[in-house]
């Protein structure tokens, strides 16, 4: 199974859940948030909660969105991700661009 992405509003955030299996295939992230950006959101939250397996190439992808969410001046932040992409964050020295958030209540 790959990976399933739902999309929500919360305020003004455009929350992306995602569970499943994300590979280096898996291009819905990238467009949902591309299109969320032409529609006019700048703040979003990747939920990571129900992510079993991640792909660490997929770093690659989150620093184009963070690049591109950057760029129209908005925010991006990862929720829950797994102690795994945690430590990859900190091995990479990521973990002081990306915004990582355990709550949902810290959305807004």
């Amino acid at each position: 199974m790959g990976v399933v992405l739902k999309s929500r509003k919360v305020g003004d955030v455009l929350v992306v859940d995602m569970a499943g299996r994300l590979n280096v295939l898996d291009q819905g992230l990238r467009e949902l948030v591309l299109e969320g950006l032409k529609a006019g959101s700048r703040h979003f939250v990747v939920n990571m909660k129900d992510l079993s397996y991640m792909d660490s190439s997929e770093l690659g992808q989150f620093m184009f969105l963070h690049t591109s969410i950057k760029e129209a001046n908005g925010s991006l932040k990862l929720l829950r991700p797994s102690a795994q992409f945690r430590q990859l964050l900190s091995i990479t020295k990521l973990d002081k661009i990306f915004d990582v958030i355990d709550d949902e209540t810290q959305i807004q």
